[in-house]
């Protein structure tokens, strides 16, 4: 059979695998690479597509995304749109698709898309959500999407760092996803060059959150798409994804220029390309095991063996390394610890002296006055017992409408001691996921009285009296 292949498409060079994975009883992964009726002269589309979780219907949506999205494009470039015009169209078509039918149906539906365009060694991205795209190129595995994810924006004002964002609780809270709204922001990158040796990657979370970049890099750049997608894949089912994986591979030439030159040429064998580098390494070796021999073996000079010690045994007074170690080590951040308040018991206060303990024994019993002021009890304390950074959340995040726009730039750590104020806990929308609700109480830090907020209950433990706070 013919295979059927043009400049931007040839089947070979595709590989696409999905996997309900270890973890799901069903795929609401779909994705979509084009087939031999698909016009690819006028560019080639590949999409993947993730159902959201915790929405009805998410499988539905995903498959919604893929067909209409696919048929938009197609239509769009045939009536002489750009690749960008058709992509950004197709995009917000397959969202309006989504959001009418989950109107009929009475119901939420939403998906998350990444789509990727080829035409003319240049790569187009359009994305909602988290699903990714990464370029391989040389030694790199390179992300061309931002996510569309609580996390990022807290990584983005500056509040948690990019390792932190990766282990977090809340990763997978999407701000966005296709058939949510009627109106969603397309995010549409640069064109990017898909020259010869490139790779694209498309894929789920289910893949890049069980994973880790560099295995990724090591999977994808392996001779045979199919075969990179299918041991991307496999890979995440042994690392026991927690959600569906997809992975979409697209090289841009049958080999790329190293796998290439590796080959022996025909008649004779090529010199492996390691080999001038190892003959090198073990030519510096020798010399320096001579020069070695040599210099220990010459007589010691005027200074004497002790002025050689001397020197050798005080590396800080050298320049150089010792120096660059101990700025470095100097100028490392410290780690932030837990603040332990002041007790509830008051400190003892300074005895009488004898003068004064020494009163005539006529003195009159002191009068009964007025009755003095009761002071407040004192508030409830609590201890924060989530492992990591917990975000304090201020009042206008809780309040209605504010869960959309919400950013916390107050943390605590385990073992934090804290007052819990207001009238106990409350049920509120989450943050950044305003259709999911669960249980918050307001505390304030009794280390720093200006950071009060809204917490999770489940991150805090009420201590009884006498009774502190235990930190890791």
């Amino acid at each position: 059979m013919a295979i059927q292949a043009d400049k931007n498409y040839d089947p070979r060079l595709v590989g696409a695998v999905t996997d309900q994975g270890p973890t799901r009883q069903g795929n609401q992964d779909a994705l979509w690479v084009p087939d031999r009726a698909a016009p690819t002269e006028l560019g080639a589309l590949y999409v993947v597509a993730d159902g959201v979780g915790g929405q009805e219907h998410g499988a539905e949506a995903a498959r919604m995304v893929t067909a209409v999205l696919s048929d938009v494009f197609y239509r769009q470039r045939q009536h002489g749109r750009s690749v960008a015009e058709a992509l950004v169209e197709a995009v917000t078509q397959a969202n309006q698709a989504v959001f009418d039918d989950a109107k009929s149906r009475d119901a939420r539906m939403g998906s998350t898309v990444v789509a990727a365009v080829v035409e003319n060694e240049v790569v187009w991205i359009a994305h909602v959500g988290d699903a990714r795209a990464y370029l391989v190129e040389g030694r790199k595995l390179r992300p061309l999407t931002r996510d569309d994810t609580w996390v990022q924006n807290q990584v983005d004002a500056g509040i948690i760092s990019l390792e932190m964002a990766e282990k977090h609780e809340f990763r997978n809270v999407v701000t966005q996803a296709l058939g949510n709204r009627q109106d969603v922001n397309v995010h549409l990158t640069q064109p990017q060059p898909f020259a010869r040796g490139a790779t694209l990657l498309l894929c789920s979370d289910g893949l890049y959150d069980a994973v880790p970049p560099e295995k990724m890099y090591d999977l994808t750049v392996q001779e045979s798409a199919q075969t990179a997608a299918r041991a991307l894949v496999d890979a995440a089912i042994e690392a026991q994804a927690s959600d569906n994986i997809t992975a979409v591979v697209i090289k841009s030439s049958l080999a790329n220029s190293a796998v290439v030159s590796a080959k022996p040429a025909r008649g004779g064998q090529s010199v492996p390309l390691w080999l001038p580098v190892v003959i090198t390494v073990v030519v510096v070796v020798v010399v320096a095991v001579l020069l070695g021999i040599w210099q220990a073996s010459r007589p010691p000079d005027n200074g004497g063996p002790g002025t050689a010690v001397s020197t050798a045994a005080a590396p800080v007074t050298a320049p150089g390394a010792a120096t660059d170690l101990a700025t470095a080590v100097a100028t490392e951040p410290p780690q932030p610890t837990a603040t332990l308040p002041p007790t509830q018991t008051p400190t003892a206060t300074p005895q009488p002296t004898l003068e004064a303990v020494a009163e005539p024994a006529t003195a009159e019993p002191p009068t009964a006055g007025p009755p003095t002021e009761t002071s407040l009890p004192p508030l409830p304390q609590a201890c924060i017992v989530t492992p990591g950074q917990v975000f304090v959340w201020p009042d206008a995040a809780m309040a209605p409408g504010g869960c959309q726009t919400a950013v916390s730039k107050n943390t605590f750590i385990t073992g934090d001691l804290i007052f819990l104020v207001g009238d106990g806990s409350r049920s509120l929308p989450i943050p950044g996921d305003c259709s999911n609700f669960s249980d918050f109480i307001q505390v304030q830090s009794q280390a720093d009285a200006e950071i009060i907020g809204w917490v999770f209950l489940n991150q805090i433990k009420r201590l009884e009296p006498g009774e502190t706070c235990v930190t890791p």
